[in-house]
């Protein structure tokens, strides 16, 4: 069996009240739902959202299956009786869906309705009825609409009537509050009411948390609560049969639910009348004959005005939401709001079967075939229902709510030009076509055509002008634009194209026969033959058509062959294209290369691509096909400008150039005759192209006529583009490879002071990183080898470094202070100042332990390419530690014994050890002598090196270990600890702190401590802690030293 965890599946559909999850059919053909609380979803961390999408698409699979016909056909305990089957079936197939969940593992309790009629909990039968014995009494069904005549409505389905009128009371279940809502029937409304006095909770109100899994089986959902990880309701839909459909509105109209329906009331035209069918045409004022129509026919009786209905979409909330509707025939009815109204109903269509959305609405399209009939009346609305039936009628039908229709009157006014192509009219609307061929042929002829030009779809330049309004049809306002496909689509109307037969002058050929026009719109110039045969132009033959304007007639037919709306266009085939104005000619992009990230680019077109790309340019509705003379001579291009293209013929100015410039020069072979384009970018124009989509941009210049107003210049943009190829990445795995091993720890350099030789200074702190490399060399690895140009490494502090550090410029600082520099070149300088002694030699913790490594510094070698030091991505990080020079460690643990006569002494220089950062003594006590010497290593005397100074003692500040607790000394009024020399000059007493001189270590030698008492008799041994500051070249080390007090003397 496949488990799927029931906290995710309730995961998915948190924040709703109630969760109507369908659960009807099998994802897999052995496959249970398993819902399992208390777990540990710890080692399922990595996995969770791999598991939601999978839940997701689990319940997306078996929401659909219940849509296509399963049921929930039984709930019953698991055999533990800690969760509960669900079965569910469909056809011959039965499968079962395991949920175990609930709080600490408690016992489900399971509630359904027995063959008796009561609740039975767990199996039990309880008191608790949850249907009359004998059946309810159902409220009689709403009074259907009004038909055409007044006819009342058909009555609703009574329900079973009640044995002797007796209607028993019965309980409910309340998924929101959790409780068994008791129900009597009240013989005053003669319905059921909720009586909350006899209520019986069976679970916590929603929102609450379940402290068990609780599930109701009512008969049509099973409810469950108590699930894991919500506090949220899961109300489970037995079967997919609909039970509701509930609009939903597109509008209100005084507060009531309603939608628009569009119609179109037309009055179809004549086309063909010879009347005026003469004239003188334009610029030749030659006399003009039209003859007729190819193809065209149509009769010659006055049409009557027409009602053009449209199909309209409306949407329901399906109840349950995975109701299935594929086996349902639905159907629409309509009625006027008034009963009074004798006016008849509107008839619906369905059109196709209504689908349901994922979301769990219903979608479904219509079309009123007789909109006349809707009211247009706001006193007296139309109202419609949707019904949906079993297909095989056996079953009982729903009926959605009542909504108003909102009739929405729309007048065809013109066809018309698009607003994206220049082609123009003299109508008022000058897109508009003519109404007539006359009109059209005294005109300027609206599309100008090149000969060897090639198709033009004309279908696709027009559109249609219209007006709406509701409730009454428009005359007048401002034109809306209504494209050919939705005309068709929506209205049923077709646009026809048919050539028009005419001739001028004494042509005894007519125009006609210098084009083809396709059933779909598409013109062809053609010539013809010595036949008398039309042949399209095929750029070596046609030449006879330059000059001949041929007209179409463009007519929009509705489905009974009506035509509702009619224009004439007239072509004009040109030897060379007309320039015209407010045109925008787009060439596009005449050469695309791809760039590195480096620090600039120059990008250069051919004069083959100025030449065959926009001096031969040959567009649908423009072209420019001239010499590059003829080009400059007509355009002049804007300086300096650039631009981006964000829609047709729309462009906009770059702000500053940002992504470099375009100039235009003479091509060095050709000369005048052609030019190139030179697009350079420096290292800005790269970082704002590489951030652009893929990393490519087409910028473009602009070319415009020359007349004074700018709305009536025709624009020309010939464009480049360029991708910036993806950002160079270096490999620093080399440096691992080549690594100076005995400088490193664990990943770490150690610097260190000046090592005690000859001629150097314990001063210099410093370290030269690439010595920690083979030969001093640092090479990483180029991955792109065309960006190994001119590739150099660098040293810096990491932006990251560790709590109370941070990083200016090439100082390491800490509280404010450099600590340390570190150049370029990888040279690490540490600083002689108080901050950087004070970090160096801060106190060892615990006691005793060298903690010589306290300053930290993350270094990281960073790689630039190119002539402009472009950043690779990629760094080497490391850690850099400082060693402090030396550290203060206990010496000897000198002994006291009190009442010893004049005095116990013990000599400074037992009080402690001095190591270097090598872990190297750098003094010597000699046990027996009570002396200290400083340790000569290969001929550096190392006390002197390290420039020992002096040592500090607070005396007030030793304590003593009293019983367990340090108590300070000068709380013990019984015994003292002073500090003596036996030359004068070395100590200096300021207060009770001692300090001690002892640069030179012979005077280090004469200093003791005279332990004294006045007590009558010490009977325990106790410690004592000393604290010594030794100062020193690279600061003070501080540091408490142990000794000890013996019992008296005798004692």
């Amino acid at each position: 069996m496949c488990e799927i965890n029931f906290y995710f599946l309730i995961q998915l559909f948190m924040n709703k009240k109630h969760l109507k999850i369908a659960l009807l059919s099998l994802m897999c053909t052995s496959m249970a739902l398993s819902y399992t609380a208390c777990k540990d979803y710890d080692d399922d961390i990595d996995n969770l959202q791999q598991q939601i999408n999978t839940n997701k698409d689990a319940i997306a699979s078996i929401n659909n299956q219940i849509a296509n016909g399963a049921i929930l056909t039984s709930v019953t305990k698991t055999a533990d009786g800690k969760g509960i089957v669900v079965t569910v079936k469909k056809g011959d197939k039965t499968e079962e869906y395991t949920i175990t969940n609930g709080e600490n593992g408690k016992d489900a309790d399971v509630w359904t309705i027995g063959t008796d009629g009561y609740w039975y909990k767990n199996d039990q039968k309880t008191d608790y009825r949850a249907i009359g014995s004998d059946g309810v009494q159902g409220p009689q069904g709403p009074a259907g609409p009004a038909g055409p005549a007044g006819q009342p409505g058909t009555p609703g389905t009574p329900g079973a009537a009640g044995t002797n009128g007796i209607n028993p009371p019965y309980y409910k279940p309340n998924p929101t509050t959790g409780m068994f809502e008791y129900m009597v029937y009240d013989e005053a409304k003669k319905e059921y009411v909720h009586d909350s006095k006899g209520d019986i909770k069976y679970a916590e109100p929603s929102g609450a948390t379940q402290s068990k899994l609780t599930v109701v089986d009512d008969g049509m959902n099973v409810i469950i609560k108590g699930a894991e990880g919500t506090t949220d309701d899961i109300v489970i839909a037995k079967s997919g049969a609909l039970r509701g459909l509930v609009f939903i509105p597109d509008l209100y109209l005084d507060g009531v639910e309603g939608t628009r329906y569009a119609f179109a009331p037309a009055a179809p035209i004549l086309v063909g009348n010879n009347a005026n069918n003469t004239g003188k045409s334009y610029g030749s004022n030659q006399d003009f004959t039209i003859k007729g129509f190819a193809g065209f026919a149509q009769t010659t009786a006055t049409p009557k005005t027409v009602d053009i209905p449209s199909i309209s979409t409306i949407n329901y909330e399906l109840n349950p939401s995975n109701a299935n509707v594929t086996d349902l025939n639905f159907s629409m009815f309509g009625a006027q709001k008034e009963a009074i109204s004798r006016a008849a109903a509107p008839t619906f269509e369905v059109q196709g079967q209504p689908v349901r959305t994922t979301a769990g609405n219903l979608t479904v399209d219509y079309k009123i075939v007789n909109p006349a009939n809707i009211s247009t009346q706001k006193e007296l609305l139309t109202v419609f229902a949707t019904e949906a039936a079993v297909k095989d009628g056996q079953k009982e039908s729903v009926t959605s709510d009542y909504a108003t229709l909102v009739p929405t009157m729309v007048a065809f006014k013109a066809l018309a030009f698009n607003a994206d192509c220049l082609y123009k009219t003299d109508a008022t609307d000058q897109r508009d076509l003519y109404l007539t061929g006359k009109e059209a042929l005294e005109k300027k002829p609206s599309v100008p055509i090149v000969w060897n030009q090639g198709a033009l779809n004309l279908k696709e330049k027009l559109c249609i002008h219209y007006l709406a309004k509701d409730f009454e049809l428009p005359t007048a306002g401002t034109h809306q634009v209504m494209t050919l496909a939705d005309a068709e689509k929506v209205y049923g109307l077709t646009t026809v194209f048919t050539n028009v037969k005419y001739n001028i002058g004494g042509n005894a050929t007519d125009e006609d026969q210098y084009a083809t026009v396709s059933a779909d719109g598409v013109f062809e110039p053609s010539y013809v033959d010595a036949q008398g045969n039309t042949v399209v132009n095929n750029g070596e033959n046609g030449k006879s058509s330059i000059g001949r304007r041929p007209m179409v007639l463009v007519t929009l037919v509705n489905t009974q062959g009506q035509v509702i709306l009619n224009g004439y266009v007239v072509f004009e085939i040109t030897k060379k294209p007309e320039i015209i104005n407010g045109d925008v000619i787009e060439p596009g992009s005449i050469n695309s290369e791809t760039k590195q990230y480096v620090c600039d680019f120059t990008l250069t077109s051919s004069w083959e691509q100025w030449s065959g790309r926009v001096l031969e340019y040959k567009g649908e509705d423009n072209a420019i096909m001239m010499s590059n003379e003829e080009f400059h001579a007509k355009f002049t291009k804007t300086p300096v400008k650039t631009f981006i293209k964000t829609a047709p013929k729309t462009y906009v100015e770059v702000a500053n150039n940002k992504f470099g410039n375009i100039t235009v020069q003479d091509d060095k072979f050709t000369g005048e005759v052609n030019s190139v384009l030179v697009w350079k970018g420096d290292l800005s124009a790269v970082r704002n192209i590489y951030a652009e989509a893929n990393h490519t941009l087409t910028l473009y210049i602009q070319y415009a006529t020359n007349e004074t107003d700018p709305a009536l210049r025709t624009y020309v943009y010939v464009g480049m583009t360029v991708t910036i190829e993806n950002k160079a990445h270096i490999d620093w795995s080399s440096l691992d490879a080549t690594k100076y091993v005995p400088e490193w720890h664990d990943g770490q350099i150690w610097i260190h002071v000046a090592a005690p030789e000859a001629n150097n200074d314990v001063n210099t702190f410093e370290y030269f990183l690439p010595n920690a490399w083979l030969n001093g060399v640092i090479a990483p690895k180029v991955t792109e080898t065309a960006y190994n140009d001119n590739v150099k490494t660098s040293f810096r502090w990491s932006a990251t470094q560790e709590a109370g550090y941070s990083v200016n410029g090439n100082s390491l600082m800490y509280k404010g202070a450099a600590i340390a520099t570190l150049s370029a070149d990888g040279k690490v300088v540490y600083q002689n100042n108080a901050t950087a002694k004070a970090l160096l030699n801060e106190t060892e913790s615990p006691a005793g332990t060298p903690n010589r490594m306290v300053p930290t510094g993350n270094v990281e070698i960073a790689a630039t390419y190119g002539t402009c030091n472009l950043a690779f991505p990629e760094v080497y990080s490391f850690t850099v530690k400082f060693l402090r020079p030396l550290t203060l460690k206990p010496g000897q643990n000198p002994t006291f014994t009190p009442a010893t006569a004049g005095g116990s002494r013990a000599a400074l220089a037992s009080l402690f050890n001095l190591v270097d950062w090598r872990l190297k003594d750098v003094v010597e006590y000699n046990a027996a002598t009570k002396t200290m010497k400083a340790v000569v290593d290969n001929g550096i005397d190392l006390y002197t090196f390290y420039e020992v100074k002096q040592i500090i003692v607070d005396k007030h500040a030793i304590t003593f270990n009293n019983g367990g607790k340090w108590e300070p000394i000068t709380a013990n009024k019984n015994d003292n600890l002073d500090i003596v020399a036996s030359e004068d000059g070395i100590l200096t007493t300021t207060g009770s702190t001692v300090t001690i001189d002892v640069a030179d270590i012979a005077d280090l030698n004469k200093v003791e401590f005279v332990y004294t008492s006045n007590a009558q008799g010490v009977t325990s041994q106790y410690d004592l802690k000393i604290p010594v500051t030794l100062v020193y070249s690279w600061g003070n080390l501080s540091q408490e030293m142990p000794a000890t007090v013996n019992v008296t003397m005798g004692n």
